[in-house]
């Protein structure tokens, strides 16, 4: 099932455009004028995981509204950062941010929906790989409670055989099954 997008650009014709071509490839997407309205509707709306935000919007930028989402949504997000005047220094800092690619305007609509399935792809591959972290996290949980369990099993077996050979002991001699008995109360390392 194809990834929800969220486009964020404070010029409607580009949000509208980029909102018809992806629909038309079968994503639903959502836009968005600027960062607040773009967080509003990431914490609302949780099938949210693509983000394409315009880097230079009036008030915020698009690399307030990454370090914002980052901090602030508990989910896995891919952002594409989209300009029509960004420079290497921002297309740096879009990247260390955690940017999937960084667009110029007007943008390539196939390169646009190569990055976005590639993002996708990053996405799944995440969530497989915290899935399977939660699973073996869950399985040592299991494990630990087994091995204590067989634990407790293995101290009480070990005292009942000592009582059990003090018996015998005692049987055939008073003062050994006694000495045994003394032996078996001291603390085990």
């Amino acid at each position: 099932m194809p990834q929800k997008i969220l486009i964020v650009d404070d010029e409607n014709a580009i949000r509208e455009e980029l909102v018809e071509y992806l629909s038309h490839k079968g994503y639903g997407c959502l836009d968005a004028s600027g960062v607040g309205p773009a967080l509003e509707a990431l914490h609302n709306d949780r099938d949210i995981a693509i983000v394409l935000t315009d880097l230079a919007m009036p008030g915020r930028d698009g690399l307030e509204l990454m370090t914002t989402a980052q901090s602030e949504i508990d989910r896995e997000l891919e952002f594409i950062v989209l300009t029509g005047h960004g420079g290497k220094g921002e297309a740096i800092g879009a990247l260390r941010l955690g940017a999937q690619d960084f667009l110029e305007k007007p943008v390539d609509l196939k390169h646009l929906l190569h990055v976005v399935q590639r993002s996708e792809r990053l996405i799944h591959l995440r969530r497989a790989e915290r899935l399977s972290r939660e699973g073996l996290e869950a399985e040592v949980e299991a494990k630990t409670a087994e091995l204590r369990s067989l634990y407790a099993n293995l101290e009480t077996a070990y005292e009942e055989a000592l009582d059990l050979l003090a018996d015998a002991a005692e049987y055939k001699d008073p003062e050994t099954g006694v000495h045994i008995k003394r032996i078996g109360a001291y603390p085990r390392p």
